[in-house]
């Protein structure tokens, strides 16, 4: 948190979640963070398809249904959606 300048602590249980608020935040630090830092393993693909959400919503004044329709596509195979199977 302190680090990136953004974002919010939060406990619950035994786990600690980090939050970030801010669109601008997700785009100009975390995402950076990510692409230089890459993922390892099957959680680098639903981080490609997050990047290609964001960028699809960065261009608000032109967002169209069709854009949503390319972010509800997106979001079904994100996740425990997605077929793992990499090789």
């Amino acid at each position: 948190m302190n680090y990136l300048n953004c974002g919010k602590l939060y406990s619950q249980g035994s786990c600690i979640y980090f939050k970030v608020f801010k669109f601008d935040d997700l785009i100009s630090k975390i995402i950076p963070l990510f692409a230089k830092y890459s993922i390892n393993g099957v959680k680098q693909v639903d981080f490609l398809d997050f990047c290609a959400v964001a960028e699809l919503m960065q261009n608000k004044d032109n967002f169209t249904s069709k854009d949503l329709d390319k972010i509800i596509k997106i979001k079904s195979r994100m996740n425990n959606r997605r077929d793992h199977d990499l090789s």
